[in-house]
């Protein structure tokens, strides 16, 4: 029924759906609406969300087809998350999409909770998002993939330092538990490569592999940074983070004292924090008069 609504509407713009309210949406389902995306030439904007369905990669494959010939499409967020069939094979064939949208300006694509992922499958991403030099906002969820490790975080590096463009950076690596400072650290240095960013979202909570080391690596990266406006930093549960890290971030953060806007922080069940580092962080907001929203 949508995808016989949406074939008549050959000059749509933008296009949001969400499946995730429909009981075993799968292959079948997806390559009803695949069909009708054929011709919107002028489609600008695709939102869709097909959490915890049954499509697989086969699915996903017919998806990145058809989306690379969309060359008009300058926006993509896709919500995959809790879709237990998918596999690398999958990924490989959805990143075929980015191979040819070279003018694409924003990606968000969630995959949480899809525990078949592994390195290889996330480097077909990161592969071909590297021809997108037009790329400024690029969000990333991984959150509870058990099988990524340090490596995926270094591919990420190599990738994201060759989109100069970039201006929002948002990655959730939650739960991710063979991440270890090393990994913090190859997402440092991308920081320190993209000076013109100006939103940065980080999720590294629910790592027990992480240290101060890490932490300090990925909070002194800010400081090659102009223009911070927004900044959010999430490590609840991290079993190491203690005053010293509190303490190191308000030093780094003073510096954007009159552009910061968006603070947003989750020390939630970090149990070594005390008033000591609280104090830290009620310097620095003290002492930052442009902040409009605080979410702690």
């Amino acid at each position: 029924m949508i995808g016989q609504k949406i074939k008549t509407m050959p000059f749509l713009q933008s296009l949001s759906l969400d499946f995730s309210a429909i009981q075993f949406f799968n292959d079948g389902n997806l390559n009803v609406l695949i069909k009708s995306l054929a011709n919107l030439n002028s489609l600008s904007s695709i939102k869709l969300n097909l959490q915890s369905s049954f499509i697989t990669d086969k699915g996903l494959e017919n998806l990145g087809k058809t989306l690379r010939r969309l060359g008009s499409l300058r926006s993509i967020d896709l919500k995959l998350s809790s879709c237990k069939n998918l596999t690398d094979a999958g990924l490989k064939g959805l990143s075929v999409c980015f191979e040819r949208l070279v003018h694409l300006n924003t990606i968000r694509i969630d995959f949480a909770w899809c525990q078949n992922l592994t390195n290889n499958g996330l480097r077909y991403i990161h592969q071909s998002l590297k021809r997108l030099t037009s790329l400024q906002t690029i969000k990333l969820r991984f959150e509870v993939c058990w099988n990524l490790t340090n490596e995926v975080m270094e591919d990420l590096n190599q990738t994201l330092r060759k989109l100069t463009s970039l201006q929002a950076i948002s990655l959730n690596f939650s739960a991710c538990n063979s991440i270890t400072d090393d990994g913090l650290v190859s997402i440092s240095e991308v920081l320190n490569r993209l000076p013109s960013l100006h939103t940065i979202d980080l999720d590294v909570s629910r790592l027990k592999k992480i240290t101060t080391k890490g932490q300090k690596s990925l909070i002194e990266s800010l400081n090659r940074l102009d223009n911070l406006k927004s900044f959010s930093l999430k490590l609840a549960s991290s079993e190491n983070t203690n005053d010293e890290d509190l303490r190191i971030l308000s030093e780094n953060l003073k510096k954007f004292t009159s552009s910061l806007q968006t603070l947003t922080l989750d020390f939630s069940a970090c149990w070594r924090l005390t008033d000591e580092g609280m104090k830290s962080l009620s310097e620095l907001l003290k002492n930052t008069p442009s902040l409009k929203r605080l979410a702690l």
